[in-house]
């Protein structure tokens, strides 16, 4: 399949949610599609615990890397619309490692291909929980293809409700910190009557109500600009651009 193709695969026009998934990564997939052998398959995680579509609840994946495609596809096996927000592009040398999560949507596209989920089904949005962790030192020659998520990046609180969805479920590996960026998201939610859960995904126990301390700059207008001053944007989308030497300046995409 072409990079187009793939992408309307995970994010048909029929689904409501499509309008949130990011294309950034899908522009590479060519550079990867000859490294995946034919037949290749995917081990999906077990879900016994999770609710189903009929339960309305929106699903947020923090996850690591390809763990979040997986799991996505396996609430999609429930009914639920994955939708990838993955908004970052590969590079040599590159701070944040996004080879797997490309191949992820590849097979993942395989699976998807020609499955009946309803036009209306929940969705459950993807994200890389090492999406700002700097697995390689921030130094001239790097590809600085760190990134954040914004409110703006997943529907408001109103259209939420308006598809009958009144609950949020996070799920992630909760020994570990929620990401500075995600509590803008979930306080305005929560704020507007929205319950949010958290979700230990190494456990089975239950979800648990989400307590989400105001975070730093929330609902500052300048609060987005502060924060693309400490990342790099590419010029094709999504973010990611070679850390420049000192003496020549600093430069984008």
């Amino acid at each position: 399949m072409l990079p187009d193709e793939l992408f309307a695969v995970w994010a048909p026009e029929t689904s409501p949610w499509s309008a949130w998934a990011k294309p950034a990564l899908f522009i590479h997939i060519p550079s990867f599609i000859e490294e995946i052998p034919l037949g290749s398959q995917i081990e999906l995680p077990e879900l016994s615990w999770a609710p189903s579509a009929s339960d309305r609840y929106a699903i947020i994946l923090e996850l690591p890397g390809a763990s979040s495609i997986f799991t996505g596809l396996a609430f999609a096996a429930r009914g639920f619309r994955p939708i990838p927000l993955f908004n970052t592009t590969p590079g040599k040398n590159a701070v944040v490692s996004v080879d797997e999560i490309v191949r992820g949507l590849i097979l993942g596209a395989s699976q998807l291909y020609g499955s009946a989920l309803a036009a209306d089904a929940p969705p459950v949005f993807l994200l890389d929980s090492l999406r700002l962790s700097a697995g390689t030192p921030l130094q001239p020659g790097v590809y600085d293809n760190r990134w954040m998520v914004f409110p703006q990046d997943f529907p408001s609180a109103n259209i939420l409700l308006s598809k009958g969805i009144s609950k949020v479920l996070v799920v992630r590996h909760e020994r570990t910190e929620l990401p500075s960026d995600l509590p803008h998201v979930l306080l305005r939610w929560q704020e507007a009557g929205l319950i949010v859960y958290s979700k230990d995904a190494m456990t089975s126990g239950p979800p648990t109500p989400l307590s989400i301390a105001r975070p730093k700059w929330y609902r500052a207008a300048w609060q987005r600009a502060l924060v693309m001053l400490r990342l790099r944007p590419n010029s094709a989308g999504g973010f990611g651009a070679v850390v420049p030497d000192p003496s020549s300046g600093y430069g984008i995409g």
